[in-house]
């Protein structure tokens, strides 16, 4: 069993389900599972909800929301909420895909664009269209900066987004939603021994493999305790327990988590 994956809920969140929707990559190892063999009546383990890529409490007055690809499934969810709570008053989404007909979940959007006043769709159709820079939004959203934003999709457009806010907006509006780490944004450990105290395990591993990871191919079944942080980094989550060492000034410093 593999290490666990993460995914962005893109269900209501007063559904009796949940759903997520996963983009097929071919040469994936989970995604052409998930997307061709999965059957009804899979046991399916859940871990923990993480992150803080969520509505915040009360509603902001003004919002927007850019994305582009499956950059949109964190936003969906969102979406969704608002329109369910009568929110819709006075939101913005910029999508970017390359063609009409990728436009992931096309039709709920403009069937809710279609009956809300105060919900505005631009799509960025960047074969048409080229693709986005963040000082379009001038003409996109001019009142940008008035809003609340949330913005999920590839890296470069993110980073470009986010050094604009920083020049021209105000930061502190601006919330972020990355499927990878930031290049260069964390210092990698150097690694150590790591034990796991419930099964008295001991491994050791480099700066970036992640403690999940070191502890399954040690022979452990750790699917089911969450997610871990890079070796060195220290873990996330734990449900194992995990003792681990880490050079500091020259010495192996121990630490329970």
């Amino acid at each position: 069993m593999g290490p666990p994956q993460a995914g962005s809920l893109t269900s209501e969140p007063s559904d009796d389900f949940i759903s997520i929707t996963p983009k097929l990559v071919p040469e994936g190892k989970v995604s052409p599972h998930l997307t061709t063999k999965l059957q009804p009546g899979t046991i399916v383990r859940l871990g923990g909800v993480e992150g803080d890529f969520v509505l915040p409490a009360p509603r902001p007055d003004k919002l927007l929301f850019i994305s582009a690809g499956s950059g949109i499934t964190p936003i969906m969810s969102m979406l969704r909420a608002l329109e369910q709570e009568g929110g819709m008053e006075d939101v913005v989404l910029v999508h970017s895909a390359r063609h009409r007909d990728d436009v992931i979940f096309r039709d709920w959007i403009e069937e809710v664009d279609g009956r809300s006043e105060g919900f505005r769709v631009h799509l960025q159709l960047t074969d048409e269209m080229g693709r986005m820079c963040p000082d379009d939004l001038e003409q996109i959203c001019p009142d940008w900066r008035e809003r609340e934003a949330f913005h999920s999709g590839p890296g470069d457009m993110l980073d470009a987004m986010e050094d604009y806010w920083e020049k021209e907006g105000d930061p502190d509006k601006l919330h972020m939603e990355r499927f990878q780490p930031k290049t260069g944004f964390h210092e990698e450990g150097e690694g150590g021994e790591i034990k796991f105290l419930k099964s008295d395990t001991t491994t050791q591993a480099d700066g970036g493999t992640p403690i999940l990871v070191a502890g399954e191919k040690a022979g452990l079944d750790l699917a089911s305790h969450g997610s871990t942080g890079p070796s060195g980094s220290g873990p996330e989550q734990q449900g194992e327990g995990v003792r681990f060492s880490m050079p500091s000034d020259g010495k192996g410093a121990g630490e329970d988590a």
